[in-house]
């Protein structure tokens, strides 16, 4: 069996699966009327996750596929890797929206996507989608808005 990007990509996030697994499983059980407790939620994007890394392993590879270059990683990923911390950081202090909003527009444009009508559609539908989605389909409290 060849290794290609996409078996190494799909076996990284494997092993990242199984330790978001591990980690979730010695999370304490809490007296919260959640039905599903704290452990279900990680737990089940972990499985999805797993499911989705293992469909990548056994995939036939693709001819031509993106190559890994310096200039991807300094260019596109480290910045987006920052962008995630930075983004972790903020969410306490700019709420939710702000932080996403954010986050997406200026991933998009990382990304060479310049149209910034699409890129605020886009960011806002995706921003109020998972703010709804969290906070009332998944009982998860989110900061909305900043409190100066």
């Amino acid at each position: 069996m060849m290794w290609s990007q996409d078996r190494v990509a799909g076996g990284v996030l494997l092993l990242v699966s199984i330790v978001v697994v591990i980690a979730s499983w010695q999370l304490p059980e809490t007296a919260a009327a959640d039905v599903m407790g704290p452990k279900m939620y990680p737990m089940t994007l972990a499985c999805i996750l797993a499911g989705f890394s293992i469909a990548l392993m056994l995939a036939r590879p693709r001819a031509g596929g993106a190559k890994v270059t310096r200039e991807l990683l300094a260019h596109s990923f480290l910045p987006i890797v920052g962008l995630l911390a930075l983004y972790v950081a903020l969410i306490p202090w700019l709420g939710f929206v702000v932080s996403t909003l954010g986050l997406l527009l200026t991933c998009f444009r990382l990304k060479g996507e310049r149209r910034w009508g699409l890129n605020v559609t886009v960011a806002l539908g995706s921003t109020l989608t998972i703010y709804l989605l969290f906070a009332f389909l998944l009982n998860v409290p989110l900061k909305l808005l900043p409190s100066f």
